[in-house]
């Protein structure tokens, strides 16, 4: 049914007194307003609802599940650090070439009671030495006379 055909039907209906004035208005009204051509804001605002706006909440979704991952691990050693709670300060596997030494640096958030477990998975077991800053050069130096002493 057409527009004219529409306006022409509530016409009718009003004549017969079917439809009061008030609906009659309201009726052509909503027809006319119906028929009206989309104009250009409102395609502008469809193609935003419907695509850029799921697109955004994505994005969104993501960027803070980076945000909370990155995030999680310094924040709970913040959070450690303030209440004086365990934390872990390194865990990783290291590879240890035979008759070498590593040195491995811990920067402690505050002073406490320092717990090194170490598990050798393969090979020869390994001494392990706990030394202050000021002590490692020391170290360093008795290193090399042992292995010039040994030869």
């Amino acid at each position: 049914m057409g527009l004219a055909d529409e306006l022409k039907t509530l016409q009718e209906l009003h004549e017969k007194g079917k439809l009061t004035d008030q609906e009659y208005g309201d009726a052509k009204a909503a027809v006319l307003k119906k028929q009206e051509p989309v104009s250009g804001s409102r395609r502008l605002g469809r193609f935003v609802g419907s695509r850029i706006i799921p697109l955004l909440v994505v994005l969104l979704v993501l960027l803070g599940y980076i945000w909370y991952r990155a995030g999680t691990r310094t924040t709970t050693q913040m959070i450690a650090t303030a209440v004086h709670a365990p934390v872990t300060l390194t865990d990783e596997v290291q590879n240890l070439p035979a008759s070498s030494w590593k040195a491995v640096a811990l920067n402690l958030p505050y002073s406490g009671t320092v717990e090194v477990s170490l598990q050798v998975v393969r090979g020869n077991p390994v001494d392990v030495f706990l030394t202050t800053p000021d002590q490692f050069e020391t170290m360093k130096k008795g290193e090399r006379s042992m292995a010039i002493s040994t030869r």
